[in-house]
């Protein structure tokens, strides 16, 4: 009964953005009812299940150790037929922006949070993503999930208010409509912010005269609008600021910089 109470109330938050406008402000406000979608369908896996999604699939060894099968993440690897396989490498994590469209959309189809989310494909991508985007490289997904949680015991989280769970990949610096790829593999983005390797969370909507705000959202489902400093964030600040949301430290903001509290 609560997990039909909890897509209910997924779905009702899906239809209210559908009817807004196309606007920027439209664009915004379906971006963070997407993020407390997918956190709300985490907090439902976890409720069945007992543990976090995973941020990316894995495989499993049979217990003959003929066969290697896929753990889906909350998006999936390749197509169906990769697995049961017997070499542990055959699957490929698939990324947003390469792959066929069919394989794509199985990837989101797989991924553990598609019946939690009812099919809904709309929550997986914010419109002022595909919006900022050539047609010939428009994503099916457009958020990445946080590592510091994947596959932990739900209980066993501390600082939900603080750990990232959610946040959107950047669309900025782009070279003719093409993203540049991601610097942990030679393909596109894929679904797991890797901040070890420079994965950064995107500032893609506007905040005022000049200013952007990233949206992100915590494992305790809350989501926030991050400011971004009036003199913009460096490489390296952009890189720290994301690390520290994963690690789910205490950050202060001044309106000029974010700082990391004492551990």
């Amino acid at each position: 009964l609560l997990v039909v109470i909890g897509i209910i109330g997924i779905l009702s938050g899906v239809l209210i953005a559908s009817f807004s406008g196309s606007s920027e402000s439209a664009r915004a406000a379906k971006c963070l009812t997407n993020l407390k979608n997918l956190a709300s369908a985490s907090q439902l896996y976890s409720s069945a299940t007992t543990w976090m999604v995973c941020s990316s699939s894995g495989s499993y060894l049979s217990e003959d150790g003929k066969w290697y099968y896929e753990t889906p993440g909350w998006v999936s690897w390749l197509s169906s037929g990769i697995f049961p396989s017997q070499n542990e490498a055959s699957g490929t994590e698939i990324g947003t922006y390469h792959e066929s469209e069919t394989d794509r959309i199985y990837s989101l189809t797989n991924g553990v949070l598609w019946k939690y989310l009812s099919g809904t494909s709309s929550a997986y991508v914010c419109p002022e993503h595909v919006e900022a985007v050539a047609p010939k490289f428009r994503p099916l997904w457009s958020y990445v999930m946080s590592p510091s949680v994947s596959g932990w015991k739900y209980k066993s989280v501390t600082r939900a208010d603080r750990r990232l769970l959610f946040a959107e990949m950047p669309f900025d610096g782009t070279v003719n409509g093409n993203y540049a790829p991601s610097t942990s593999r030679s393909k596109y983005n894929d679904s797991e912010l890797q901040y070890w390797e420079g994965d950064v969370i995107g500032f893609n909507h506007k905040a005022g005269k000049g200013e952007k705000c990233a949206h992100v959202v915590f494992v305790d489902g809350h989501v926030e609008k991050l400011r971004q400093p009036k003199g913009g964030l460096s490489d390296s600040q952009l890189k720290d600021l994301t690390q520290w949301l994963c690690e789910g430290k205490d950050i202060s903001f001044d309106g000029k910089e974010y700082e990391k509290l004492a551990d």
